[in-house]
Order: C-alpha cells, then sequence, then structure tokens
C-alpha cells in the first residue's frame, strides 16, 4: 500500500510539473516524453561512418523553469550517457543548454526554436580555420528528424548526421 503511495505521489508531482511549464519554456514542451531513435554518421573530417541508438527521456523541472533531458547513446565505442538542462535565456530570445557528460567537460550552447524547427549552432577555431556545426531537430508530433553538419571556413555545409526519433510509451 505505501508503494501504491508513493507512485501515486509521483505521478502527481510530474503532472503538477508539466502543468506549471511557464510560459518563457512552454516552446521546449515539443521534447517532453520518451524518445526512442537513431542515425547514421557519414565519412567526414568531422565523424567517422556509422550508427548511432539513443533513449532520451525529457521531463519538466519541478518548478517548470528547465526542461530536463537524460540520454543515453550507444554507437560503435559503446553506450554514453548525458544530461541535458534546457533553459529560457534572460534575454527572451534563443534557448540556453547546459549539457553534461560523464567523460568530458560540460558545455553549453544556444537552440533557436521556431515553430517546431530547433536549431543548435556552434562554432570554434580548428587548426587556424573558424569552422561551423549546426543541427537541426524538426519535430511532427510524436515524431523527430535531425540533421548535423559542418563547414571550415565558410566552405560549403556538408552533413555528417542523419536520424530520426520517436516518442514512445515507456
Amino acid at each position: 500500500m505505501r508503494t501504491l503511495l508513493h507512485v501515486a505521489l509521483l505521478l502527481t508531482a510530474s503532472m503538477t510539473a508539466f502543468a506549471q511549464a511557464t510560459d518563457a519554456a512552454k516552446p521546449l514542451a515539443a521534447f517532453v516524453g520518451h524518445w526512442e531513435g537513431g542515425g547514421t554518421f557519414v565519412e567526414t573530417p568531422m565523424s567517422p561512418a556509422g550508427k548511432v541508438a539513443s533513449k532520451t527521456d525529457c521531463s519538466w523541472s519541478t518548478q517548470g523553469h528547465y526542461l530536463v533531458c537524460e540520454q543515453t547513446l550507444t554507437d560503435d565505442k559503446g553506450t554514453h550517457q548525458q544530461l541535458t538542462i534546457y533553459t529560457p535565456s534572460d534575454d527572451g530570445g534563443d534557448f540556453t543548454y547546459y549539457t553534461m557528460t560523464g567523460s568530458a567537460a560540460p558545455f553549453t550552447g544556444k537552440v533557436k526554436i521556431e515553430s517546431n524547427v530547433w536549431t543548435y549552432d556552434n562554432s570554434f577555431e580548428q587548426d587556424g580555420k573558424k569552422t561551423e556545426v549546426r543541427t537541426t531537430n524538426t519535430f511532427s508530433g510524436d515524431d523527430e528528424t535531425f540533421k548535423t553538419e559542418f563547414r571550415i571556413a565558410d566552405g560549403a555545409w556538408t552533413t555528417m548526421l542523419d536520424g530520426k526519433s520517436h516518442r514512445a510509451k515507456k
């Protein structure tokens, strides 16, 4: 009986957290739920060829200001976990994300959400040349498609990863 009470309290808390998502955070709602999918990496100077599978669980923080996503990725090198927290930016424009993995330093970036399309843009200096990487996630109901591309020194965009995910019931 006690276990049933704990489960009921957890369910109520999770529904309350969803209902309390702040207005500023509401565009993040497209990613709430359990997602399963994967993609294919293309052999490029930025990526080896290979397959990747993912399981992602996203839910609102208790007060509804943050979207918290835990992800397990499986590729040719093994299984990896990461935790990403999304929040509206202070300027009211793009959203900020913070990602932590078990083996690398945490990193942060911006994601622009326009309707059902999320675009992550990052750039860095590599061998004295500006390298840009962008990932586009397009949501349609319970389906998501994603593509990651890069370009070096304002050259042509090259696709390095294409994939799909589906919001599934656990």
